[in-house]
């Protein structure tokens, strides 16, 4: 017999797939190569990408909250980012 979650875990569980949504709504979606790229020509697109996303200023707070240490988040690289 399958067990059902109560209803505190359902809240925990939504809201946690909702606190990530951005991230399928990000017009980087799908082009992880570009984003994780040492190519200048690859970070130079990946840029361009994050200016026009619709996602900018969460993928920022997520950034600035988990500090990455690769790959460009929120038009930033780790290299150009600072530390806290």
């Amino acid at each position: 017999m399958t067990e059902v979650p109560d209803f505190a875990e359902v809240v925990a569980f939504t809201r946690a797939a909702e606190a990530f949504d951005w991230m399928n709504r990000a017009a980087c979606a799908g082009r992880r190569s570009q984003f994780f790229s040492d190519r200048d020509v690859d970070k130079l697109a990946a840029f361009v990408i994050c200016l026009r996303c619709p996602v900018c200023q969460p993928c920022a707070r997520w950034r600035d909250r988990t500090q990455p240490k690769h790959g460009i988040w929120a038009g930033a690289v780790a290299s150009t980012r600072t530390s806290n």
